[in-house]
């Protein structure tokens, strides 16, 4: 999916109360590992064997698997400073280093708030702001995330 803009909106969800904003950073590998393995299991997503396969996965896509990370649009959001949720944008080396929203995770006991609706948001908002005018992702078909995907203006390609 595929999302570009002139003047993207602004960040318009509002976040439930004491949630807060910041920017992802490399020490948070275990949190993100931790997210995925709740947010991705017994999902059409689950690929994981266990929590310490998805800390790998974390580990790697910070360590710059699918490219580098982009640590200005990449955001976690706290709660009682525990990650509950994250957008993390990798510059995509199979796309001439586009953006690509790698993974957007919220912790299942905290979906369907906005959340991760409003991390997208911000991240589009900090993408513009550094002259980028251009997202992309890939989605599982049947995950329901596409809902949310094309709820921000997502469109599919091929």
């Amino acid at each position: 999916m595929q999302l570009s803009w002139e003047r993207p909106p602004r960040p318009a969800t509002a976040l439930p109360a004491a949630v807060l904003i910041r920017k992802l950073r490399a020490t948070d590998e275990a949190a993100i590992g931790r997210l995925m393995w709740a947010a991705f299991r017994g999902t059409v997503d689950d690929q994981y064997h266990g929590p310490a396969d998805a800390r790998t996965d974390a580990a790697q896509t910070i360590a710059g698997r699918w490219g580098p990370v982009d640590w200005d649009a990449s955001l976690a959001a706290e709660l009682d400073s525990v990650v509950i949720a994250a957008a993390i944008v990798v510059r995509d080396f199979a796309r001439d280093g586009l953006p690509l929203l790698a993974f957007a995770l919220t912790d299942p006991g905290h979906q369907r708030r906005g959340i991760g609706q409003r991390l997208i948001e911000e991240s589009i908002a900090r993408l513009n702001s550094n002259g980028v005018h251009e997202l992309h992702l890939a989605v599982t078909r049947g995950n329901p995330a596409v809902r949310l995907y094309q709820r921000l203006g997502f469109d599919v390609v091929a």
